[in-house]
């Protein structure tokens, strides 16, 4: 299925306006069910106000054939807004939060690792995920065929030990 994102930071003459938005042409469509999804995962991961999914007659909305749906970011005229904007971190935070609202739109858990269907220890993998055990990366894999760190593999029996209370 295509669906068409543009991703906007805004401006006002006002400088403590501060929420984030996402427009849509008109209701009930494919466009307003992926805006609801992105709009939730931004507000849920950055805890900005909520500005909801808003109707626009913005070009990009009207003249695409797939549905549509326009990210208001943030506010450039917000210092602090704009001082978060600049970082790196936040910037990755809007990221995965909209790849995670489409993912949901998709219909894709984006909890889920992408890259272990179909692996020979899937189940394996699904299973100590599920128990606490071991997560994936926060790039949204789990890279099931790369050899673990130390590091990693002390992660894991840690949560072992928490689990199950063994501790020494």
């Amino acid at each position: 299925m295509d669906l068409v994102l543009s991703l906007h930071v805004n401006s006002c003459t006002n400088p403590q306006v501060n929420y984030l938005a996402s427009f849509i042409l008109a209701p009930g469509g494919e466009a307003e069910k992926a805006a609801r999804f992105i709009q939730r995962e931004l507000v849920q991961a950055t805890g900005r106000p909520d500005g909801g999914v808003r109707q626009a007659n913005f070009y990009i909305l009207r003249e695409t054939e797939a549905p549509a749906v326009l990210v208001e970011m943030g506010f450039l005229s917000n210092p602090q807004v704009a001082a978060q904007l600049a970082q790196n971190s936040f910037q990755e935070k809007l990221a995965r939060a909209i790849f995670r609202g489409v993912l949901l739109y998709l219909g894709f858990d984006p909890d889920e690792p992408l890259d272990i269907q179909g692996h020979w220890a899937e189940e394996a993998i699904r299973l100590v995920r599920k128990a606490g055990i071991m997560s994936g990366y926060p790039d949204g894999t789990f890279k099931p065929d790369q050899p673990a760190t130390r590091a990693e593999l002390a992660v894991a029996l840690a949560n072992l030990i928490l689990k199950f209370n063994l501790h020494p």
